[in-house]
């Protein structure tokens, strides 16, 4: 079991947006994923409602780490915040597009294009 006490990302703020960066190149297990999730979380509870993740660095999620996207979208939308993906690598894109992620989340080409929309 994967057990961590360090961050599974970086972020930094663009205006009033946080734009986040994994710092992982797979999202495989279920524990990570979950773990990327709460903190995740607890950067949205700090008050970062605007969030743009940058799924560049991530060469393969598991259907876990949809999930938590997923889960993580629809608790920006209950706070009233807005969450955004962008530069997705096609493999993970194929994921994406098969469970229609791009229903929940808006999905972007680059950061800019993601930063454009807030």
């Amino acid at each position: 079991m994967f057990q961590t006490q360090k961050a599974l990302y970086e972020w930094s703020l663009v205006g009033d947006v946080a734009v986040v960066r994994p710092l992982l190149r797979e999202i495989t297990e279920p524990s990570v994923a979950t773990e990327l999730g709460v903190q995740l979380k607890a950067l949205l509870d700090s008050g970062q409602g605007r969030i743009a993740v940058d799924l560049g660095p991530v060469k393969y999620m598991s259907s876990t780490a949809f999930g938590m996207l997923a889960n993580l979208a629809r608790r920006v939308t209950a706070a009233g915040g807005t969450l955004k993906v962008f530069a997705m690598d096609p493999m993970v894109r194929v994921g994406a597009d098969i469970i229609r992620l791009g229903e929940l989340i808006p999905i972007y080409q680059t950061e800019d294009d993601a930063l454009s929309t807030f």
